[in-house]
């Protein structure tokens, strides 16, 4: 109780509201799916990928060490995307969604609370992929710590803002799980996950620079198995940059209009 006392009076509640939320949303999908059930699907994607990446790339050991990287930064893109849309209409199917928005906390608050578990499922299953590389099939890694945790900081950020976006126009049009799911194919093609963009086709280059999912991407691989600097990665982290300011204040701009719209027309619930 003293140590939230001594935090500012609008974080305090606000961190409360996350931490609970990333608690519950644990407790209900590890004991829904079973705890033992649970540990073996989230540790077979990676390995899965990994055997993937070992067969294709097998030849080619550049190539090899990028898809690896970017298998994991696939399920850190695939946990933020999707789980915005999932956690929105599974509340909605449950007909929780219109308290949540009429609750006195923050949107975001709980939003980011749902989000911070599928960061670390999404952050296990990125280890197993690594360490699993590189103790059975001898990938070298050459990892720099500050520009790792650069690169993480920024990606998360451009993906919590424009998972915000996508969500609220997703609740919206009254189906934010479908929405993620058109969504990510498109940009899984784009985001520069299993192939660099600078080996892309012109045509797919354009939409890849235009978008936040390349650049950390890029600098992912880059600080994991090139040991990349800082300053060796500022053609990446200044969009990406741009990106993680940008994208979040639109994403709560766009969740602060879905609010306002859903207490003036009470649309939120399926069965309304």
């Amino acid at each position: 109780m003293e140590s939230s006392q001594s935090l500012p009076k609008p974080l305090a509640p606000t961190l409360r509201i996350i931490g609970a939320t990333a608690i519950t949303a644990a407790r209900n999908k590890i004991m829904g799916m079973g705890p033992l059930f649970y540990v073996m699907v989230w540790s077979s994607l990676p390995l899965f990928l990994l055997m993937s990446v070992m067969l294709i790339y097998r030849d080619d050991t550049e190539l090899r060490n990028y898809a690896l990287v970017g298998g994991a930064g696939v399920s850190l893109l695939f946990s933020m995307l999707y789980g915005a849309g999932e956690i929105l209409d599974s509340e909605r199917q449950r007909g929780t969604l219109g308290n949540l928005f009429v609750s006195p906390g923050p949107r975001y608050a709980w939003l980011a609370g749902f989000q911070i578990f599928n960061l670390l499922e999404a952050a296990f299953s990125g280890m197993v992929a690594l360490v699993t590389g590189s103790l059975l099939f001898g990938i070298q890694l050459d990892v720099n710590p500050l520009s790792l945790l650069v690169s993480l900081l920024l990606f998360i950020a451009s993906l919590w803002g424009f998972s915000m976006i996508a969500g609220a126009i997703g609740v919206a049009i009254r189906n934010a799980n479908q929405l993620s799911n058109l969504l990510f194919s498109p940009i899984l093609m784009v985001a520069g996950a299993m192939y660099p963009v600078d080996r892309m086709p012109e045509w797919l280059r354009i939409p890849a620079r235009c978008l936040p999912f390349s650049y950390g991407m890029d600098a992912l691989v880059a600080s994991v198995t090139t040991g990349a600097s800082l300053a060796s990665l500022g053609h990446d982290f200044l969009p990406l940059a741009g990106f993680a300011i940008v994208l979040p204040v639109l994403g709560i701009a766009a969740f602060n209009r879905l609010e306002r719209m859903s207490k003036r027309t009470g649309s939120l619930e399926l069965m309304s």
